[in-house]
């Protein structure tokens, strides 16, 4: 086992790295290592010699995440593949070189890798080493194209090596693979939720499903120890935060269920082992004899917090990147976007058509990102959903002011 895997990336400490030599860990397809990364031209460069360090760099990068993700490193020695000293390199500008990394990264590869993550472990007052994380990737092929570069890396035992026409068969056969596994996790718990076999009793009624989920659980998922997470999820409400809740251990993790029981309740928080999330809500519909309406500020309100702090919890408890997300809406027809930010006309007829909404799976590439901004195509799809042309809660900058916004009409 790589040592560093014991580790949580951002707590890898000088002591952590040197383990790789301890243990004469190899470099192989999950590990690389180099004396220094060196991506701007230096005094003696000839010609392209530059540019060929920096296809060099782009290479390694999609290799592995063309094949099993792992560690590119760089300050390290190594002798026949194994790593004889860690000196570390002089860094003049540690954050103009990331800046360059970020855009090699953007501007040559395709499609673009998420999930690649950087930690600088210091040596010495003048030496660092950096370490790159490079996930399995959920999109693959990757191809180097800088430079009109064309060709795709994978790696095994030896190192990268170019893609052959079987290779780049698996890799395409693995990207739609990914996508169908998720499709068909969700189908699986939305047939459960939809036959009231779900994690509680649910009324009913119109339900809003939410899945997060980790890429790692259709692989080798980390499985949490939930002896140690209930007073995480004691207060991680679904949509309302001030009702009756209980704690439920199950065989799936733990579940958080709100204005009920154990064993039913109008909304559940389900935290599976393998670090993905479930949410089941009745909550944000209102049916009345006159009118069914969806509390479509008050739902993005709540979902933009509970992805942060979804997001937060999966990081803390080293649940890796990236995530898919999916949003599904149940026994709709009929409803309307309402709510009291709103002043709708009275001809306003437009209405949601159809009775479940399975809205297309979201990639999420860290926990870093911006939930208000990740978001707003999922919300831009209900709103289409009900006949509108967008989300009416963002401004023209793409900001969610959904929270500021009151006594506008709805044209």
């Amino acid at each position: 086992m790589n040592p560093l895997d014991a580790v949580k990336f951002d707590e890898i400490i000088l002591e952590d790295v040197k383990k790789l030599q301890e243990y004469a860990y190899p470099e192989g397809k999950d590990i690389d290592y180099k004396r220094k990364l060196s991506l701007f031209p230096e005094d003696g460069d000839k010609g392209n010699d530059v540019d060929k360090r920096r296809l060099e760099f782009l290479r390694d990068i999609s290799s592995f995440a063309n094949t099993h993700g792992g560690y590119l490193i760089f300050g390290i020695e190594e002798e026949e593949k194994l790593p004889t000293a860690m000196p570390g390199f002089v860094v003049d500008d540690a954050e103009k070189l990331e800046q360059r990394i970020e855009q090699l990264l953007q501007t040559g590869v395709n499609p673009k890798i998420q999930g690649i993550r950087l930690r600088w472990v210091n040596v010495d007052d003048n030496n660092k080493i950096l370490l790159i994380k490079i996930p399995n990737s959920w999109n693959p092929p990757h191809m180097v194209t800088l430079n009109g570069h064309n060709r795709f890396d994978a790696r095994n035992s030896m190192g990268k090596y170019f893609m052959d026409v079987e290779d780049l068969r698996m890799a395409f056969t693995q990207a739609a693979s990914i996508n169908d596994s998720f499709l068909a996790f969700r189908k699986e718990r939305i047939d459960l939720i939809a036959k009231n076999e779900g994690i509680c009793l649910l009324p009913n009624v119109a339900k809003i499903v939410i899945h997060l989920v980790p890429f790692s659980f259709l692989r080798e998922p980390n499985l949490l120890d939930f002896s140690t997470v209930t007073s995480q999820i004691e207060n991680f409400s679904p949509f309302n935060e001030y009702i009756q809740r209980a704690i439920m251990h199950n065989f799936f993790g733990v579940a958080s269920i709100f204005g009920g029981t154990t064993s039913e309740g109008t909304s559940y928080n389900q935290w599976f082992r393998n670090g993905g999330f479930e949410i089941a809500d009745t909550y944000i519909f209102v049916e009345r004899a006159d009118k069914k309406i969806i509390r479509q500020t008050f739902f993005e309100d709540y979902f933009i917090k509970w992805l942060k702090r979804s997001l937060l919890l999966m990081q803390k408890y080293s649940v890796s990147a990236p995530y898919c997300l999916m949003l599904s809406m149940l026994g709709v027809k009929d409803f309307e976007i309402y709510d009291e930010n709103f002043i709708h006309r009275s001809s306003d007829k437009r209405k949601v058509t159809m009775d479940n909404l399975l809205f297309p799976p979201l990639m999420i590439p860290d926990g870093n990102v911006d939930a208000e901004k990740v978001l707003h195509p999922v919300f831009d799809w209900v709103w289409n959903s009900a006949g509108y042309p967008s989300c009416l809660n963002y401004d023209k900058e793409g900001n969610w002011i959904g929270d500021k916004r009151k006594g506008f009409t709805v044209v």
